[in-house]
């Protein structure tokens, strides 16, 4: 049986690698080659995955410095309470 090209199976089921990478725990090119052949589907370069990879890395490596940074200010922001005047 042949098997359908990756872009094609993109386009008819809105495939996202993106969100498989995120969605799942074992997210390797082993695991991505295995869900795709379970349908058919040709797998796609080893070198598109690790760009989306490294893309993912990036933006996760954003929101911990963004975080970080947050409780920080958090941290360095003064509250002042003002006192009950005496009557």
């Amino acid at each position: 049986m042949t098997k359908i090209n990756y872009n094609l199976f993109v386009n008819r089921k809105r495939f996202n690698i993106y969100k498989w990478i995120k969605g799942t725990k074992n997210n390797s090119y082993e695991d991505l080659c295995l869900f795709l052949n379970s349908r058919d589907v040709e797998s796609p370069d080893k070198a598109y995955f690790k760009n989306i990879v490294k893309i993912i890395e990036k933006e996760n490596k954003q929101l911990e410095e963004l975080s970080k940074n947050k409780i920080e200010e958090e941290k360095t922001k003064k509250r002042k309470y003002n006192r009950k005047k005496k009557e």
